[in-house]
């Protein structure tokens, strides 16, 4: 008696469902603008209502013909992005935050279409519209639970750059040795921003509160972003930005290749703060010596930090000793 047995689908197979998938759901946000045009645009008022006030109440409308082009227009370019990064993804480091982001986009687009047809359906003006919490949770949270999505389909599918081989490193360290290594880096010129941009908010406040407060909370994240700790152990490199530990980016030692250290300049690698470019990601609050991590994947990771040589050193001497454990 014969036994079939079935096998588990190859990696390029796998890669090749989860982008198909992908890209289904790019494309998903502009036919859903289509069929919600098409099932409601004689039952919904002509003006739409576009924007509701503090007190739940239409201040802003325009024609369905407009949202209907314009959400369809933004969500087919986001689209077709997406889907030429999925197509470009083995000659492209970045695919897939070239899809996320174009999914986000495309998917706020139709979020915010869904959410105005829906609720405007059967009403006599747009002033009739109501817009409750709910929906507004569903503008936000929806287009990110797809981006989400989109990233955990397509993430590390893109081009991989030849991993260099470990650095020699001068340390010796034993499996029973307790190493760590902390560095940090600040930017008074963020500080500065930061300061100005409170202080002008709170300048502001009696005349045009929701300015002042948008000032107010940009030069708070500013303040609390412009410095940032580096630590390294066995397990991991951890970045850990502002006084308050609660933004980090941490990488297993497993992930990483090699480390060096490099003068960091912000423009090559995207700008300041947390930056995604061609090369890799980045942390910086200033340009000067950073330390650069080549990972798994083909990217590197670069993070501004003072005495990155030691870092670099300490990393480099604990892959060594990974790998003469492992070996």
């Amino acid at each position: 008696m014969s036994q079939t047995s079935s096998t588990p689908p190859t990696a390029p197979t796998a890669a090749r469902a989860r982008a198909w998938a992908a890209g289904a759901l790019l494309v998903g946000a502009p036919l859903l603008v289509l069929l919600l045009w098409l099932g409601y645009a004689d039952s919904v008022p002509d003006p739409l209502p576009r924007h509701w006030n503090a007190a739940g109440e239409v201040d802003g409308t325009t024609s369905v013909r407009t949202m209907t082009l314009l959400s369809g227009i933004v969500a087919a370019a986001a689209a077709a992005v997406g889907t030429a990064a999925l197509g470009m993804r083995a000659h492209l480091t970045v695919a897939a935050e070239v899809v996320l982001g174009a999914g986000w986009v495309g998917w706020l687009m139709t979020s915010v279409y869904l959410t105005v047809m829906l609720n405007a359906e059967g009403a006599a003006s747009a002033d009739d519209v109501t817009l409750s919490y709910l929906w507004t949770a569903v503008v936000v949270l929806l287009p990110a639970a797809l981006a989400w999505l989109l990233w955990r389909l397509v993430r590390g599918t893109g081009a991989r750059r030849p991993a260099p081989a470990t650095p020699a490193s001068s340390l010796t360290i034993s499996e029973q040795e307790r190493v760590v290594w902390v560095g940090r880096a600040s930017s008074r010129v963020l500080l500065l921003i930061a300061g100005a941009l409170v202080l002008a908010g709170t300048a502001l406040a009696s005349g045009v509160a929701r300015e002042a407060l948008v000032l107010v909370g940009v030069g708070v994240l500013l303040g609390l972003m412009h410095r940032l700790t580096v630590r390294v152990d066995r397990e991991a490199v951890t970045v850990r930005w502002g006084p308050v530990p609660l933004i980090r980016h941490r990488r297993p030692l497993t992930s990483i290749v090699a480390a060096r250290a490099e003068q960091v300049e912000p423009m090559r690698w995207g700008g300041w703060g947390y930056r995604i470019s061609t090369r890799g990601r980045a942390a910086v609050v200033r340009r000067g010596p950073g330390l650069v991590l080549s990972l798994d994947t083909g990217s590197e990771f670069a993070v501004t930090v003072d005495r990155p040589e030691e870092a670099a050193e300490l990393v480099n001497a604990l892959l060594a000793s990974r790998a003469g454990t492992s070996a």
